[in-house]
């Protein structure tokens, strides 16, 4: 099965060469395949298979050689899986699966037709999987790469001046103990959510403030005192 996933002649190799001669049901079950692998079976000795197949995924993305309508559905059934069986899966998946979703997002964003709450959802499993992580007395690093990998595609069409300010607004009480624990942090965030507060861009302007308001709710004091 390993043969299957070779990225020299396996799937990825054959679709690349014959991305013309391929219909869209016949890229659909060929999804459905690798969907049911990683959803179904969940022995160690299948795991490095998994992640190789979550990879010829994560790279068929990346050429944009799928359909949109087969994408969304496969991401849902990713999720849903990678929600119902986090326990049944090890961290090399589990990584491949979240640099997945990422790459979902960035390569195709405009393909969330049916549901457009998906790319939500993957921030937000995104981010909470980096702060579990990050809070964690052990974190599982692998598993925290593939979150910080994903998150980086997610937030590539995205202002990253907005995103970083929306992902503090949401998200300050998270990180409230990584922020305390460094004077110079939270100095360094107290000037910056001052310059944010009083910029011209009125969507920007909005941002600084409730960042402020989010900060100041986790009882941080951003003005340094």
């Amino acid at each position: 099965m390993s043969a299957l996933f070779n990225k020299q002649g396996g799937i990825l190799s054959v679709l690349k060469t014959n991305r013309e001669s391929f219909t869209p049901k016949a890229k659909y079950l060929m999804l459905d395949f690798i969907a049911e692998l990683v959803k179904k079976h969940h022995s160690k000795e299948l795991s490095a298979v998994k992640k190789s197949a979550v990879h010829v995924l994560v790279a068929l993305v990346e050429e944009k050689l799928l359909d949109s309508s087969a994408l969304e559905a496969m991401i849902k059934r990713f999720m849903t899986s990678f929600i119902q069986n986090q326990s049944k899966l090890v961290s090399s998946v589990k990584c491949a699966i979240l640099e997945l979703f990422g790459a979902s997002v960035r390569y195709y964003p405009d393909s969330f037709t049916i549901d457009k709450q998906d790319p939500e959802h993957i921030k937000r499993r995104l981010l909470t999987t980096m702060s579990t992580c990050i809070n964690s007395s052990n974190p599982d690093m692998e598993l925290l790469a593939g979150a910080v990998l994903g998150l980086g595609n997610y937030l590539y069409s995205f202002d990253i001046t907005e995103a970083g300010l929306i992902f503090i607004k949401e998200h300050a009480e998270k990180f409230r103990l990584q922020i305390c624990a460094d004077r110079d942090a939270v100095l360094f965030i107290h000037g910056c959510l001052k310059n944010m507060s009083s910029h011209p861009n009125r969507d920007l302007h909005k941002l600084g403030y409730g960042c402020n308001d989010s900060i100041l709710e986790t009882g941080i004091d951003t003005t340094g005192a």
